[in-house]
C-alpha cells in the first residue's frame, strides 16, 4: 500500500512538471534570447544617427556593416574581414562604417569564410554590406551580402550608427 501510494505521488509531480515546463521552456528561452541581445558588448565608439554621419574624405570612399534581420542567430557575432583584416563584429541590430581607399575589396564573416563579396570602391562611392542568414546542409551560418543603397538606407535608417574610432 505504501509503494503504490509514492508511485501515485511521483506520477502526478511527473504529469504536474510535463505539463508545466512546455509553457516555461518557452518563457526562459525568451529570457535568454533577451538577455543574450542586452549583453552585445558595447563600444567606447560614439554612435550618431546616419543623416549625421560626415562625408569620406576626400580621395576615400566608404563601406558600410550591418546585420538587422536575424535574430534567429542573435547572440552569433562573426568577425568581419576586410581584405585579410578584422574590421569588426556582424551584430545583431549594429551598424558601423570603415572609409577605405579606392580598390578593390574581399569581405567575409569568419562564420562562413567559403562565401565572399567582391566589389570595387571608386573616391567618393559608399558600400553596403549585410550580414545575412544562410541555412544549407551543412548548417546555419552568417554571410556577407552587397546590399543596393536604398534598400540599405531603408534598412539602417532608425538605427545608430556606429563611428570608427579615432
Amino acid at each position: 500500500m505504501k509503494i503504490r501510494v509514492i508511485t501515485r505521488l511521483q506520477r502526478g509531480f511527473r504529469q504536474f512538471f510535463a505539463a508545466a515546463s512546455r509553457p516555461l521552456w518557452a518563457v526562459l528561452l525568451g529570457l535568454a534570447v533577451a538577455l543574450a541581445a542586452c549583453a552585445r558588448s558595447e563600444s567606447p565608439q560614439a554612435t550618431l544617427a546616419l543623416e549625421q554621419v560626415p562625408a569620406p574624405a576626400a580621395g576615400s570612399g566608404r563601406i558600410y556593416f550591418y546585420r538587422t534581420d536575424v535574430p534567429l542567430l542573435v547572440a552569433v557575432e562573426p568577425d568581419i574581414i576586410v581584405n585579410g583584416r578584422k574590421v569588426g563584429k556582424a551584430a545583431f541590430e549594429r551598424v558601423f562604417y570603415r572609409d577605405a581607399k579606392p580598390g578593390r575589396y574581399e569581405v567575409f564573416l569568419t562564420s562562413d569564410e567559403d562565401s565572399p563579396v567582391y566589389f570595387n570602391l571608386a573616391a567618393g562611392e559608399t558600400r553596403y554590406v549585410k550580414a545575412v542568414i544562410d541555412v544549407g546542409v551543412t548548417g546555419t551560418r552568417l554571410r556577407p551580402e552587397l546590399v543596393e543603397e536604398t534598400e540599405a538606407r531603408a534598412a539602417i535608417a532608425k538605427q545608430e550608427v556606429t563611428a570608427p574610432a579615432e
